[in-house]
């Protein structure tokens, strides 16, 4: 559980850095609009791969201790369950 937080926070910190290197681009393009079509789909599939990582938390929130903690620590279970999925 705490292992994987390590890597979350590689993921988070490779994000920023991009975010940077892709802004960084749109001001040097003078706002092209072709470079920022291309930098906002970038941010948009960073986002979604971000989403995935946070569940490489999971057990982050109960180790904190707080109420919270623990509600996101059942969204990260709920998201990875099986539990009320229907095979087919």
């Amino acid at each position: 559980m705490w292992l994987f937080t390590s890597i979350a926070d590689w993921i988070d910190g490779q994000g920023k850095q991009s975010d940077s290197a892709l802004d960084q681009w749109v001001q040097e393009s003078h706002y092209s609009t072709g470079v920022m079509v291309v930098a906002a789909t970038t941010k948009s599939f960073m986002r979604f791969g971000e989403s995935m990582s946070d569940i490489l938390r999971l057990g982050d929130g109960v180790r904190s201790g707080s109420l919270s903690g623990v509600g996101s620590d059942a969204m990260r279970f709920v998201a990875i369950s099986p539990l009320g999925k229907q095979h087919r």
